[in-house]
């Protein structure tokens, strides 16, 4: 009886502790978050879920939304256009602007400054709105925000087609109300969803990739140096950047953003090959190519009217080409322009680039000069071999 009870004894035990670990890996499961830290990505985000969110959009080829993640003066204005000013689009311009014109929403918990390298927690809330607006604008539910519809200049040359009737509403009317009717219908039409955000970095916007699996992200990529000639050179940026210590710590900026966008958006790549890409501002010489290229990534069909638009980024690029001899500052041009910095940019500045940001030149394929003579030899490409995020 003694060795049946023990063998009883023994079953038991076992039975239990098999149940036990079986809860404990239920519990377990079920409570580990999605964490979008640029280091666990790959550890975050299970085969399986990647499998389902690429199998859900392969089902879904004429229906895309896209987010266009960018910093300021790296060429966004010239690829919204690109995406944006198309008659089956509905494309929202910097949407995230408001409230914070000189700061940017990193990670999950950090609003940082765009001028100088500081940043602090902030509460949660502010990312879980920026992203809810996001998700609201590829599902056109725009009536929550009638009272913030946009920032967007209403200059004709700035203004999207999806926009004419709401700007029409507006200075008629004057009532949001009914004009953000007017916006939802207007998006409600079109067969894409795109936005522009450049005060959300890409770690920050992963989470949208499962949350709507009709989504694609592109980040668009640029050589800071050209960057910072920008900056200094657009009036309204260049006024803060007028000595050492300010383009010093604008340089660490940038380089700290591009830097991390390049991290996360490698990791995301390998996730989701066909829904993540980055871009080189410097890879669209072979412009009519390269659109067609990112067009077909993004299910976009070509259309009559990808000519005109491209032919009017040519013409500003033209217009900018015979303002770049004379030292005047400019406020916009959407032409292709990627290397008038070595022309126009004091070498002192570049080497203090140089210094911030090497690493980035490196992962952006693209050289670092030694020496003035070098920087201002315009026989010595920039890019070394090829760019390593190249359309193809």
């Amino acid at each position: 009886m003694n060795n049946i009870a023990c063998f009883k004894v023994v079953i038991i035990c076992s039975a239990c502790w098999v149940l036990l670990v079986i809860l404990l890996t239920l519990f377990t499961d079920n409570s580990v978050k999605t964490v979008f830290s640029v280091g666990l990505y790959n550890s975050s985000v299970s085969t399986a879920f990647e499998k389902k969110a690429m199998s859900v959009n392969s089902t879904l080829p004429d229906r895309t939304d896209v987010l266009l993640v960018a910093y300021m003066r790296t060429g966004s204005t010239f690829l919204g256009k690109v995406l944006g000013w198309r008659d089956d689009v509905f494309f929202w311009f910097e949407p995230l602007r408001k409230d914070r014109n000189w700061q940017y929403l990193r990670g999950n918990d950090l609003l940082c400054q765009d001028l100088k390298p500081a940043c602090e927690i902030t509460a949660s809330n502010q990312q879980k709105i920026a992203l809810r607006f996001l998700l609201d604008i590829f599902d056109c539910n725009l009536q929550p925000y009638d009272s913030m519809p946009t920032d967007i200049n209403f200059k004709t040359e700035l203004l999207p087609p999806s926009w004419f009737e709401y700007a029409k509403c507006k200075k008629s009317l004057n009532k949001s109300l009914t004009c953000n009717t007017a916006l939802t219908n207007s998006c409600k039409k079109t067969k894409h969803r795109i936005a522009k955000v450049l005060r959300i970095d890409l770690e920050g916007t992963a989470s949208l990739l499962e949350r709507n699996p009709r989504l694609k992200i592109v980040q668009l990529l640029r050589d800071p140096r050209a960057i910072m000639n920008s900056h200094l050179r657009t009036g309204w940026y260049g006024m803060n950047l007028k000595s050492h210590q300010q383009i010093e710590a604008d340089s660490i900026v940038l380089c700290s953003r591009l830097r991390n966008d390049i991290l996360a958006g490698k990791s995301l790549m390998k996730l989701y090959p066909d829904r993540v890409r980055l871009l080189q501002y410097e890879d669209f010489k072979n412009l009519d190519e390269k659109v067609q290229k990112l067009y077909k990534f993004l299910n976009m069909e070509l259309i009559s009217q990808q000519n005109n638009i491209l032919q009017s980024l040519k013409e500003d690029n033209s217009l900018h080409a015979k303002m770049s001899s004379t030292n005047v500052k400019y406020e916009r041009h959407d032409g292709f322009h990627p290397f008038l910095f070595r022309e126009q940019m004091d070498w002192v500045i570049a080497e203090t680039v140089h210094k911030h940001c090497g690493d980035v030149l490196r992962e952006l394929g693209l050289r670092q000069f030694k020496t003035e003579e070098e920087y201002r030899d315009l026989t010595q490409n920039v890019v070394i071999d090829k760019l390593p995020f190249e359309l193809m």
